[in-house]
């Protein structure tokens, strides 16, 4: 639901900036307006601080990130950030404490037009859209140190991470990070869901329960992507335990692991263009280091053992600088082989006991020294009959080898590509596929990566019904800027009244609930506007049926709504207008004055059409994992299901049903990385798993 109220009230009393306090609230039967001396209201309210202005503004931010070591944050590495915002709005994130970065970082300059703090220390917070769409506003985001267990408990898969990986991957803002807000900006972080461990824990453990590594599922930066985090790095030394980071990320997923570790009082931000800057107090050894894994893949990683990653004793390449005032001494992040003003180093781990050298060669044919595994495999865009497929990119030069196959089958169609995507066509309509992707590298091939799998939607859902026309007739102050609802996105600028969007389409499950954003754009002063959203939920061409139109509001800049699915729509391809009139709420079919129209295509589908979505109120449990000799699942809810236990090749490697807590002996598995189905009526969903002994 849209936020109800929104109030605002002095926070400290002074002249410019001016503190404020401000509450969102679902529902509240009683408002009392009261200063901060007094208690906060109850345990569900969201609280956030502002300082400066209350007014949103839209300015020439750039994107960029911010790697802080965890200490007292660099000026100049704050300033960088402040000026990546190009004047905007900054919105500070955390779980724990209060405003301590708004005063700093709106004194410090470059100006910035707000500052805001929002406090998320729960999930049902982080749905919250209002924080969502003001973490959406935002020219430059900052997270702040605290536990990163917090973050990924309370914010990963919720309305608030969605609006940060926006901000990442489509409006392209800086996003900094200090302690924990830095180490879960990698594509790999550790998460720290089982407490925090030492360097000489991870060491002598690489599979120890406080060794909780997530991959891939939170913060989407696409340059760290293969890329693991770690700060405080000096206080305690944290290397080994960086290290133990990189050879599971090898172990477990095939990915070409690399670190970036910074000390405590250092910081590194990132270009666009990939140069990495290290700031830092030059009277102090104020450092960051770039990690690659180079000499091969460790020797042993196993659970129970120390980590073994030896290779000569050049199995990690680093390169170390130490910051100063300029942030001038830089790593290139593109190619992970070449930097200015720092030293090489080699790491290496025999027994569990680290080992540098220290200074040491650079890196010889490029970076890794291997033909990496794709990772980071994704599906989009599926129809009854195609697919998008993409994945990570492995270097420069390589091209790959993708290959697919109906589940259950033998036989793997390959096709070659020099992208990162790819899509597949003329596939069978309800029907689950599994694909793998490999590199194809001067030096040959890698492994293919592990399986992932999508599922077709059904093929009855026919064509895109035709509707009435309708339009705005003058654009010259304001017209619609941004749709976007699901993996659907178009800013599509002034179309003169009318936009035909219909050939692009988004699927919606029905049963779920997505966020519809809307944006206007103005040719000057902005106006009031009204806008109207329509779903032909049941296909019969036409917006007149209860329920079909789903948004109501106004507003003078960018709102959000939530949308519902209803479970009784009919599955396939059906029409969803957005209308937006100055001044006055129109009709399906209205050709009005002011404002503008535009006509896109949303596909419905039943939840058992798709695989890979959770079962609604159901829970796999599966322990433990990774596994050595036996793998415990409890079937959710006690009832029968059927399962699939696939190996990274795609090979069913046992198939069996049951009910109530089952057994499955493993012994017998090689280690490496496996895929649970599981099948509950006409309901099913996969989970991951490892053997490691």
């Amino acid at each position: 639901m849209p936020m109800a109220w929104q109030w605002r009230y002095p926070f400290v009393y002074q002249p410019k900036p001016i503190y404020m306090l401000k509450i969102y609230s679902k529902s509240i039967a009683l408002l009392c307006l009261c200063w901060l001396l007094s208690a906060p209201i109850h345990a569900q309210n969201i609280r956030s601080w502002i300082v400066g202005s209350t007014s949103d503004v839209t300015t020439n931010h750039q994107p960029g990130i911010v790697l802080a070591g965890g200490a007292t944050d660099n000026d100049n590495a704050m300033s960088w950030f402040l000026a990546k915002a190009a004047g905007g709005d900054v919105v500070v994130l955390r779980s724990s404490g209060t405003d301590g970065y708004n005063d700093y970082l709106y004194n410090l300059g470059p100006a910035v037009n707000s500052v805001e703090t929002f406090l998320i220390d729960a999930r049902s917070k982080a749905e919250d859209p209002g924080v969502a769409q003001s973490v959406r506003n935002a020219e430059a985001l900052f997270i702040a140190g605290g536990d990163q267990a917090d973050y990924v408990s309370f914010w990963k898969g919720t309305a608030l991470g969605d609006a940060i990986n926006y901000l990442v991957t489509t409006k392209g803002v800086t996003i900094g990070g200090t302690s924990a807000g830095c180490a879960i900006q990698g594509g790999v972080y550790f998460s720290a869901l089982n407490g925090t461990v030492t360097s000489a824990e991870a060491l002598s453990n690489p599979y120890g329960t406080t060794v909780q590594l997530g991959n891939g599922d939170f913060i989407q930066h696409s340059i760290l992507s293969n890329v693991v985090t770690d700060t405080h790095y000096d206080n305690p030394d944290r290397r080994g335990r960086h290290m133990t980071f990189m050879a599971r990320m090898i172990k477990d997923w095939g990915i070409d692991a690399r670190g970036i570790g910074v000390e405590e009082y250092a910081a590194v931000c990132i270009e666009p263009n990939g140069t990495a800057r290290v700031f830092g107090d030059p009277a102090f050894d104020d450092n960051a280091f770039f990690l690659q894994s180079y000499g091969g893949n460790p020797e042993t990683c196993v659970s129970g053992s120390p980590l073994t990653w030896n290779r000569s004793g050049q199995a990690v390449k680093v390169y170390k600088i130490k910051g100063d005032d300029t942030g001038n001494k830089t790593f290139n992040l593109s190619t992970w082989n070449s930097g200015n003003g720092g030293i090489w180093e080699d790491f290496s781990v025999n027994n569990g006991n680290l080992s540098v050298n220290s200074p040491a060669s650079a890196p010889s044919g490029g970076g890794g020294g291997t033909c990496s595994i794709p990772g980071s495999l994704s599906s989009s865009n599926v129809t009854s009959s195609a697919a998008n497929l993409s994945w990570a990119s492995t270097g420069s030069g390589n091209s790959y080898d993708v290959r697919f196959r109906e589940s259950g089958t033998t036989t793997w169609t390959v096709q070659n590509t020099t992208g990162t995507s790819y899509a597949l066509g003329g596939l069978n309509a309800s029907t689950t596929y599994d694909w793998q992707v490999r590199s194809v590298c001067s030096t040959g091939t890698s492994s293919y990566s592990s399986t992932a799998s999508f599922a077709t939607l059904a093929g009855s859902g026919g064509s895109r019904p035709s509707y009435c026309s309708a339009s705005g007739n003058d654009t010259g102050s304001e017209y619609i800027d941004l749709v976007e609802i699901r993996d659907l996105y178009n800013t599509s600028g002034n179309d003169n009244g009318y936009g035909d969007y219909i050939n692009m389409n988004t699927d919606l499950e029905a049963g779920q609930s997505y966020t519809l954003y809307l944006r206007p754009g103005f040719s000057g002063s902005s106006y009031r506007e009204y806008w109207t959203v329509w779903i032909d939920w049941n296909r019969d061409g036409d917006y007149d049926d209860a329920g079909e139109e789903v948004v109501r509001r106004n507003g003078r800049r960018e709102i959000s709504n939530t949308v519902s699915i209803p479970v009784t729509a009919s599955n396939g391809p059906t029409g969803m207008r957005v209308a937006m009139q100055y001044n006055n709420y129109a009709s399906a079919c209205d050709n009005f004055t002011y404002g503008e129209v535009e006509d896109y295509t949303v596909t419905i589908f039943a939840a058992q059409n798709k695989l890979g979505n959770p079962m609604a109120g159901i829970e796999l449990k599966m322990y433990p994992n990774p596994a050595s000799e036996s793998l415990l699942i409890v079937s959710p809810q006690g009832k029968e299901a059927s399962y699939q236990i696939y190996n990274a090749q795609g090979q069913l490697v046992s198939d069996f049903a049951g009910s109530g807590t089952l057994t499955v002996d493993v012994s017998t598995y090689p280690e490496g990385v496996y895929l649970l189905n599981i099948v509950i009526e006409d309901t099913q969903t996969r989970e991951q798993f490892m053997i490691a002994r």
